[in-house]
């Protein structure tokens, strides 16, 4: 079946005097390409990074080439082996990018290009995978999810010569999901409390922590009773709990921190471990754990945990439970509400950091408390909180300033009050 292209799609020009090359007009400006007769005596097409001396430079490598007697052809790795390959070059990606990575491909690339001649893919290709997943429904975040490994797939391949060049790095901006901003779920005083007197008894610890403490979920699942430096007042992040419930090194180096325990945590998680059987209450020990005394999985956490209390206290509706495969859940970020998204764990966190923002912390002691890897990633992520306290601060000076005394009882010359709005 012929390929059919959209209307977008820029037209292919050949270039005056230069027999072999030919460019497109893009938004992004002009891209040139190359076209031969490989060993077999197929027309190959291939795209060049560069300007017409890059386009020359290639066809005179490709002539060279055929001369010194070296078959020209295209490459027949395909997709899934190209991707398997780059996979297991993958050692120093964090076990949930990786995971993440491995659905992306798996779930999208492979399902739609797998057996296909990695070489063939074109821009056209990337972008109609983009409008398929669009009319199914699939949410900005979520596409983008699986553009950034496919780029680097790609980025892969054309280092080692397999492909000319990334088509996903060519893509026209249209063509590309434009990817909004997400809203927060910032919890009030009052939801808070409501979702703590709702949780299981067995989970009101860890998200009373959260709420309170910042720290990530997988930070939390990480902490041993030895990181609760009760008379320091503070906790000690030093590691995290992977899917796979084994420690790991936290997210950045700036995520090994310490953050103040607010008195009131500090009595909740005595409590907490002196309600603990004594076996699992040791320094080295979870702070959060089940009956056998393992940590708790992430999964039970946001379900049993958060997701069962703020149904409760009635911050999320309830819905169906699905059952969710680990790839589709790795990469299931669609909105769930057209109005206002549902709360999740991580909400806890942005609560947080409002409660500090509220209170008049810089922001760079907002950025170590959360342990991002630095404070422009802080005011980037809450701007708007940031903004707002700022100006409530200066609204209330203003304010402050224009009112004076005016709400001062006025006195007449004889003494009496007088009463607002009547002349003296």
């Amino acid at each position: 079946m012929q390929k059919e292209y959209s209307q977008a799609t820029p037209r292919r020009t050949r270039v005056a005097k230069h027999p072999g090359i030919y460019y497109r007009d893009t938004s992004t400006g002009r891209r040139y390409e190359v076209t031969y007769l490989d060993s077999d005596g197929c027309r190959r097409w291939k795209t060049v990074d560069g300007g017409l001396r890059d386009a020359e430079a290639e066809l005179r490598a490709v002539g060279v080439r055929k001369d010194r007697g070296e078959r020209v052809s295209a490459p027949k790795a395909t997709v899934a082996e190209v991707a398997a390959a780059w996979l297991d070059t993958q050692t120093t990606l964090r076990p949930r990018t990786r995971e993440k990575y491995d659905a992306a491909m798996r779930l999208y690339v492979i399902r739609r290009f797998g057996r296909r001649r990695i070489a063939s893919i074109t821009e056209d290709d990337v972008a109609d995978l983009i409008g398929q997943m669009q009319a199914a429904g699939k949410a900005a975040w979520t596409i983008r999810g699986v553009l950034v490994p496919l780029s680097r797939l790609f980025a892969y391949a054309a280092r080692r010569g397999i492909v000319g060049a990334n088509p996903v790095a060519r893509l026209e901006r249209g063509e590309r999901p434009k990817v909004g901003k997400r809203e927060k779920r910032i919890l009030k005083s009052d939801e808070i409390a409501s979702l703590l007197d709702n949780a299981l008894p067995t989970y009101r610890a860890l998200l009373a922590t959260a709420v309170y403490t910042g720290l990530r979920q997988s930070e939390l699942l990480g902490l041993v009773w030895r990181d609760v430096d009760f008379e320091a007042g503070v906790i000690h992040v030093c590691r995290q709990l992977d899917r796979n419930r084994e420690h790991a090194e936290p997210k950045t180096p700036q995520a090994v921190r310490a953050v103040v325990l607010a008195p009131a945590v500090a009595r909740l998680l005595r409590q907490h471990r002196i309600a603990r059987p004594t076996q699992f209450s040791g320094d080295d020990d979870p702070v959060f754990s089940n009956e056998t005394g393992r940590p708790f999985s992430h999964r039970y956490v946001q379900s049993r945990g958060f997701d069962k209390a703020s149904e409760r206290a009635g911050i999320n509706p309830p819905r169906k439970p699905k059952k969710l495969s680990r790839e589709s859940e790795a990469l299931d970020t669609d909105a769930a509400s057209p109005t206002r998204r549902r709360a999740t764990f991580h909400d806890l966190r942005h609560t947080f950091a409002s409660l500090l923002i509220a209170g008049g912390a810089d922001v760079v002691h907002v950025s170590r408390q959360l342990g991002h890897a630095d404070p422009a990633i802080t005011l980037r992520v809450y701007a708007d909180e940031f903004a707002a306290a700022d100006h409530a601060e200066r609204t209330r000076a203003l304010l402050d300033a224009a009112v004076g005394n005016t709400l001062e009882p006025r006195v007449a010359t004889n003494g009496k009050r007088l009463r607002r709005g009547w002349p003296s």
